[in-house]
């Protein structure tokens, strides 16, 4: 496996990528983002699937525990650091993802269009996140 980086003016990104052949099988991610305290958080509930909702906003303190959000999600960080946002990029035989809050301040990918996991024949490469 090979964990892959990129690096811009305004942004990193990551993406795994998973040499082989044939077919597999591709259960879940273990990605994990933690938020610092004190930051706001800008989302839409992963139930919505049309991206044309309202955003919600929060603090990351009062986020209900087990809320699954849609990407993107927008954070803005305390103490005037600016602006985060997880997203993810270049979406190619890949379940969208979305991010559920597992723990104070934490959020881990989720495959809500795809919780039984799916197949893909060949290397697998991740979305840049």
């Amino acid at each position: 496996m090979a964990l892959e980086f990129r690096i811009f003016n305004d942004g990193v990104a990551y993406r795994y990528r998973v040499p082989g052949t044939g077919t597999r099988r591709i259960d879940s991610e273990v990605s994990q983002w933690k938020i610092p305290s004190g930051s706001t958080l800008w989302y839409q509930n992963a139930e919505n699937k049309s991206y044309e909702s309202p955003y919600e906003s929060a603090a990351i303190e009062r986020l209900a525990a087990g809320i699954t959000v849609a990407a993107p999600m927008t954070v803005t960080l305390p103490d005037g650091w600016g602006y985060a946002m997880l997203t993810e990029a270049n979406l190619v035989n890949y379940s969208d993802m979305s991010l559920a809050s597992t723990a104070p301040n934490s959020f881990q990918a989720r495959f809500t269009n795809d919780p039984q996991g799916w197949t893909n024949n060949g290397e697998i490469v991740s979305p840049g996140v």
